[in-house]
């Protein structure tokens, strides 16, 4: 005789069967175009109180990199109005997700150009030391967004995914959007700007191509 065999243990199947469901990721919301009115009317004032806050600021916003690609960004990284987020084993620098070129604009570029006499072996972002880039980079900056961006857990990043918004919006083209932020796959470029595709445009009279002549 087994030790179990006068157990009554509880029937089971019912747990065994019952489905787990994973609790539904809420979609990405757009930010406030007042919040982005706010953080560029502030933003002069910090390019004279923190310029490596300021120029991280418009590394997030006008180009769409990443905390660690602004931090190791080099001056030399940039060519014909271009910057390599590419592999660079010399420099210690693998890139997340795909590699890719991301275009500057060239008053973007001229901007940012002004604090380079700030700049410390060719790194972008103003600092002496690795430690003074990231100080500027992950923390200040963070702190500095989140005045304005108070309801969302990484303050810098919604920073990058409103510049993706901006390609969408210009090109209405997801794959674009994934190239300018070097996803790894277009399917998490289309879940952070579902709200975006979402959004269906119109087409008007005049949008047709060829365009539409109306028969009098």
């Amino acid at each position: 005789m087994r030790f179990y065999e006068d157990i009554n243990l509880p029937n089971l199947d019912a747990f065994r069967n019952e489905r787990v469901e994973m609790p539904k990721r809420s979609k990405p919301r757009a930010l406030d175009t007042g919040v982005i009115a706010a953080i560029n009317a502030a933003a002069p004032k910090l390019a004279s109180t923190d310029p490596a806050v300021y120029v991280a600021f418009l590394m997030f916003s006008r180009l769409g990199l990443r905390n660690i690609e602004i931090r190791n960004a080099r001056w030399s990284w940039i060519e014909n109005g271009r910057i390599g987020i590419i592999e660079r084993p010399e420099e210690n620098f693998y890139p997340k997700g795909s590699e890719g070129w991301v275009p500057i604009a060239p008053d973007v570029l001229k901007e940012v150009m002004r604090f380079r006499n700030l700049s410390t072996n060719d790194y972008i972002v103003p600092g002496v030391t690795a430690t003074d880039r990231k100080e500027a980079v992950d923390r200040r900056h963070s702190a500095w967004v989140g005045q304005w961006i108070k309801d969302r857990s990484k303050t810098s990043y919604e920073l990058r995914r409103y510049a993706g918004s901006l390609v969408y919006n210009a090109t209405r083209d997801i794959l674009k959007v994934r190239d300018f932020l070097r996803h790894a796959s277009v399917e998490t470029t289309q879940q952070w700007y579902a709200y975006l595709l979402d959004d269906v445009p119109s087409i008007g009279m005049n949008d047709f191509v060829p365009a539409l002549r109306v028969q009098h």
